[in-house]
């Protein structure tokens, strides 16, 4: 399934549980606004390699240093990411603050999530990144083992294959 299926068939009950982040609250409050659900932490597997999961600083404001509109854009950031603004923006889309100190405004679904935020990790906090072919190989094959389609040891092997054909 790819994303969007994931989040219809969750919303209409039809899976147990879907990988997704915060901007799903909005999804599945569309496809089914009676939808009883949480978000929960993956199970550590070990204390030595604390579990990480993709999310949060993806989406980040970076203003042109040599921009005529750089003092404009600036101050409309600044604006945007006061405390008064995200607790607006908060209750308006039901999403996480940009910003620490709004909690008190999230809607309980929020919360779990947010108290994770900790446990969250994005390629543009890594010193290095694997190629996007290796990425989507990775991902389909992670579905896969899920859905009982393919066995860990294979998948890690198609993963080796395309690291070694893109490498080269």
């Amino acid at each position: 399934m790819n994303n969007k299926e994931s989040e219809d068939a969750f919303s209409k009950g039809k899976a147990v549980f879907s990988f997704n982040g915060s901007w799903a609250v909005n999804v599945y409050n569309q496809i089914n606004p009676n939808l009883e659900y949480g978000f929960f932490a993956l199970p550590e597997i070990t204390d030595q390699h604390p579990v990480k999961v993709w999310g949060g600083s993806g989406s980040t404001f970076r203003v042109n240093a040599y921009s005529n509109k750089k003092e404009k854009a600036v101050n409309f950031l600044k604006w945007l990411t006061s405390k008064e603004q995200q607790e607006f923006l908060i209750v308006k889309t039901n999403n996480l603050p940009a910003i620490r100190g709004c909690e008190e405004k999230l809607s309980p679904v929020l919360i779990p999530l947010l108290k994770n935020i900790d446990h969250l990790t994005h390629p543009d906090t890594w010193g290095v990144n694997e190629h996007s072919r290796v990425i989507e190989i990775m991902n389909r094959g992670l579905q896969q083992i899920i859905m009982g389609i393919k066995k860990p040891e294979k998948v890690a092997e198609e993963i080796q294959k395309v690291k070694e054909r893109m490498s080269r």
